[in-house]
């Protein structure tokens, strides 16, 4: 699967490749840590591939992939690490904060698994009635205090991904405007009944353990 700004996963529909099986590979399950290799480059699981863990719903394997873009800045940030913590820059200028806005954007993934996430079939559709009018809540981390972002939902559309799969496509407007690079965004996704589910973590400071 290719999405928009060159992050992919791939998709086979091949029976011995059913996209649950797809989703448990591309998808971190919780407690799961990932490096990265030059210690000055963001790496793309960052901003530009984003994952949450799969979410069982029902008999649904839910999983979300995504991206932060804002214009080209994290295509040229780099991070360096010191005793003081980490500094970003861009070129020879030290950046401290987010731009303004940002945008996410994310798609979600299916199938039908067992409560232990083990792949049973293909869902009828990848753009069921309940992955619909996802609501989302965005807010970030500084030290152990959270503190909401002001939103807006700037398209919720359909995407055609390689292989003539359509899955639901959102894009979400979020004001950064003060938040610092250290800080961590929290995006929490929720169905239209109020069920979670799932979960991005923005953290470009590798306060997690991400990278």
């Amino acid at each position: 699967m290719h999405l928009p700004g060159g992050s992919q996963i791939r998709i086979s529909r091949a029976p011995w490749v059913p996209v649950c099986t797809v989703l448990l590979i591309a998808l971190p399950l919780p407690g799961s840590a990932r490096k990265r290799n030059d210690p000055g480059v963001i790496p793309p699981q960052s901003v530009n591939a984003l994952s949450t863990a799969v979410s069982l719903l029902g008999e649904a394997c839910v999983g979300f992939t995504g991206r932060l873009e804002a214009g080209n800045f994290f295509r040229v940030l780099k991070r360096t690490d010191s005793t003081n913590g980490p500094i970003f820059r861009r070129g020879s200028q030290v950046l401290t904060d987010y731009p303004d806005d940002v945008f996410l954007e994310f798609w979600p993934l299916i199938s039908r698994c067992s409560k232990d996430l083990k792949y049973i079939n293909d869902w009828p559709t990848q753009t069921p009635d309940f992955l619909r009018s996802i609501r989302a809540e965005f807010r970030y981390m500084r030290e152990l205090r959270s503190y909401p972002l002001e939103t807006e939902l700037a398209e919720e559309s359909t995407f055609d991904m390689l292989g003539g799969t359509t899955v639901w496509s959102y894009r979400f407007l979020i004001k950064t405007k003060g938040v610092r690079l250290t800080d961590r965004l929290v995006v929490t996704l929720f169905l239209k009944d109020g069920t979670r589910a799932g979960e991005f973590i923005v953290d470009l400071a590798g306060k997690t353990g991400l990278w």
